[in-house]
């Protein structure tokens, strides 16, 4: 959800998409936004704009979930969450 509003902030018709500092201005806001939204867990996503085109907003985010359990109880490795959001550009007609 929190991935889905970053994007959707960036893709929104407030943001002029032919100004490569407006978008990089909206995609830091929306990263904040993101950030907080997740709380402490915030911190330790990965966020990645490079999959977007000019038509759609797209966030790929990537994180490692915390565990509650040993490592040695766990398992091998760590599972890796990562999921994109594709979000259509909003235009104003």
């Amino acid at each position: 959800d929190a991935a889905h509003e970053g994007a959707r902030l960036v893709a929104g018709a407030r943001v002029d998409q032919s100004d490569p500092v407006a978008v990089a201005e909206a995609r830091v806001r929306a990263e904040a936004e993101v950030r907080r939204m997740l709380g402490r867990f915030g911190e330790t996503v990965e966020l990645d704009w490079s999959a977007s085109d000019a038509e759609t907003v797209a966030l790929r985010v990537r994180a490692r979930p915390p565990g509650f359990l040993w490592a040695a109880l766990r398992g091998p490795g760590s599972a890796l969450v990562e999921r994109t959001v594709h979000v259509r550009l909003e235009t104003v007609r």
